[in-house]
């Protein structure tokens, strides 16, 4: 994802840390889930129990978003948000279905070629997380105006659209029309991004609260709040499990700016925060071929699953440094 937005000076580290920190979240969220359903690997409970921060990886790169996100000139604004997501949507959502053509049906979510162009580039199936951002950062111009004015608005606006996602679960307000571009996405997510800009217009105020709250006592209540939800949501209908899912997001939220406020400058951390976006997109492609290969040479299990991560990792980093080399490479992956 991209650093699109203000940065304090000196630079807040923390956010760099943290959007990597997402990063990784994703390729592990896609490697377990990979490996279980390509592999038939299970994983032991008390092991994706401990994970499960793991899933609020998407909800953690919104809220990132709000808070950077930030007033300027309109034109540039949507010209950059086109170039830096859509394209590179475009261009490896292309690569998976070539893929899919050519070699294995690995990323097959459709049978006909009607279906799967479609799919990926009308549903956004593919790769949701790209249209489902690229409209909230759409959205966001009129946003600044509103709580420009207002910015209590904001805090209004957050917890109206809590209210409507839990409404829509209530009755089962799922139309297929809200399928395209993805924007059922949009709609749970977006409030996640509100609480973001919440946390940039309310800066002064809640880092006045924080100086006086222990930090210990902060990671505290958050690991609390986490395990709360965590077991409330067996016992809540669907509906309700979205605030929990909210409040899950919000306390590993600030359990990671805590635990990354410590965390010193690292230009590398810099660079690795700032291909976020490509890592989500070339995680695809990279994860696939490094259990293939790991399954050739021994036999895939649970225990592979940390390996092929790093092994991801790596592979993106080089691929997104190699990239930024070329121009050309730069546009079609949106560095």
């Amino acid at each position: 994802m991209e650093n699109n937005g203000r940065i304090s000076k000196p630079r807040n580290y923390a956010i760099d840390y943290m959007k990597f920190i997402s990063a990784v979240f994703v390729i592990m969220w896609h490697s377990i889930s990979h490996i279980r359903g390509e592999y038939g690997c299970a994983f032991a409970s008390w092991f994706t129990a401990i994970v499960s921060p793991i899933y609020l990886c998407v909800h953690i790169f919104i809220i990132i978003s709000g808070y950077l996100n930030h007033k300027q000139a309109l034109g540039k604004y949507y010209k950059n948000r086109f170039k830096k997501i859509i394209i590179p949507f475009w261009v490896f959502s292309a690569l998976k279905i070539i893929y899919t053509v050519i070699i294995s049906n690995d990323f097959a979510h459709a049978d006909s070629y009607l279906e799967m162009v479609l799919d990926a580039f009308v549903f956004g199936n593919l790769y949701w997380f790209s249209y489902c951002i690229f409209l909230i950062l759409c959205i966001a111009p009129f946003l600044w105006m509103a709580f420009e004015k207002n910015r209590a608005l904001s805090i209004v606006a957050c917890f109206l659209l809590i209210g409507i996602n839990v409404v829509r679960e209530l009755i089962g307000w799922h139309p297929d029309w809200l399928g395209v571009f993805q924007f059922t996405t949009v709609i749970q997510y977006l409030p996640y991004f509100i609480f973001g800009i919440i946390l940039q217009l309310y800066k002064k105020e809640i880092d006045a609260i924080r100086k006086k709250i222990p930090k210990a006592v902060i990671l505290t209540v958050s690991i609390v709040v986490y395990i709360a939800a965590y077991y409330m949501k067996e016992f809540l209908h669907l509906p309700f499990r979205y605030l929990m899912t909210s409040a899950q997001a919000v306390a590993v939220f600030f359990f990671l700016s805590v635990l990354c406020g410590y965390c010193k400058p690292n230009k590398l951390i810099v660079k690795l925060s700032s291909y976020s976006y490509q890592f989500m997109l070339i995680d695809s492609f990279t994860r696939v071929i490094i259990l293939i290969v790991i399954d050739k040479l021994f036999t895939v299990n649970v225990y592979w699953m940390l390996p092929q991560v790093l092994l991801s990792v790596l592979a993106c980093y080089i691929i997104c440094e190699l990239a930024s080399r070329f121009r050309i490479t730069r546009f079609l992956v949106g560095l």
